[in-house]
């Protein structure tokens, strides 16, 4: 029986446990077309199920935070706030304790406005003048950085036919942020850097700007990712 390699967690699977992953998720779609490509990756069913858990659940926090009046974001806006309402449950009790159990843990991670350090609001997500002085949510920065570089390993797999191997590191950045002595990256100046060079790779997927520069002979290689246009992240693959 032939062994496939999980992109994430790089063991080895009959083929039978490999499972077939849109590393770039439908559910994050802005466009809710049938026939929309998929970015499909192999990966074995624990970390298919951890990153769809993972994927779902900064789905709806970042859902909460765009304008459902905009109608690319209105289908997610509106998913989002239906994850958050038990009385949107199918009939049966277990989806509306898992959407009661979203919602509670939801209100442990509302914060006023008066309370959110400037520091802490991501780049693109700061309040607008219409909603000056609505409540923030809660992301967990890590959470973010896992969802980049679960992005990075689908980039480099789905185009490069490569895995980031163990001997390498995936450092990553949200754009605009800054982190004690580290400077802000301008993810759209790193993007026209990085398109300067002729073996660099531009792809887009309904939602998903992606550009890379990767050689396997290079010490430093790098992907830019772009969410909807907002949430911006740089990704840096070294050895360790």
């Amino acid at each position: 029986m032939n062994e496939i390699r999980c992109i994430y967690c790089l063991n080895h699977f009959d083929s039978t446990d490999i499972t077939k992953e849109d590393f770039w998720p439908v559910s994050w779609h802005i466009n809710k077309k049938q026939n929309t490509p998929k970015w499909i990756v192999p990966a074995c069913y624990r970390c298919n199920q951890a990153f769809s858990k993972l994927d779902g659940k900064l789905l709806q926090y970042f859902g909460l935070t765009l304008n459902p009046k905009q109608g690319t974001f209105t289908h997610i806006a509106q998913k989002a706030v239906r994850a958050f309402k038990p009385s949107s449950a199918r009939d049966d009790d277990k989806d509306k304790r898992c959407r009661q159990n979203n919602l509670n843990n939801l209100m442990n991670n509302i914060v006023p406005a008066a309370k959110i350090p400037k520091e802490s609001v991501l780049p693109t997500f700061e309040p607008t003048t219409q909603y000056k002085g609505a409540d923030g949510v809660l992301i967990a920065r890590d959470d973010i950085i896992k969802f980049g570089e679960k992005l990075v390993r689908g980039v480099i797999y789905y185009f490069y036919k490569q895995y980031i191997e163990k001997t390498h590191c995936i450092e990553t950045f949200i754009g605009g942020e800054e982190i004690e002595d580290q400077k802000a990256y301008d993810v759209n100046a790193a993007i026209e850097e990085m398109k300067g060079f002729s073996q660099h790779l531009d792809k887009y997927l309904n939602g998903l700007h992606t550009v890379s520069v990767y050689d396997l002979s290079s010490r430093s290689d790098v992907v830019a990712l772009g969410i909807w246009e907002q949430l911006k992240m740089l990704a840096f693959i070294q050895p360790r």
